[in-house]
């Protein structure tokens, strides 16, 4: 009988180790606010998402000719700090 090892995709030294785990954090908790979003509002728009995390979550997204990155600046850190107490 075989056994699958545990895939690890990064070492264990690497210096950015904390920066690329908060950054796949992010990408989750996107994931679970964009279908919370879809869910309020029916279908996915990148403008009215974009409004949605900085009136409810503190947040603005960084986004690159219409895509989304993992940059962001905190515009209110009041509601940042629901979105940490919720997703963190």
């Amino acid at each position: 009988m075989t056994t699958i090892k545990k895939f690890q995709d990064y070492d264990d030294d690497d210096p950015e180790l904390q920066r690329r785990i908060n950054r796949w954090k992010f990408w989750q908790n996107l994931k679970i606010i964009r279908l919370e979003f879809i869910e309020k509002h029916g279908e996915f728009d990148l403008e009215k998402f974009d409004l949605y995390i900085k009136s409810n979550y503190g947040i603005q997204l960084m986004t690159d000719e219409g895509n989304i990155t993992d940059g962001f600046d905190i515009i209110d850190e009041k509601l940042y700090t629901i979105y940490l107490l919720k997703y963190g």
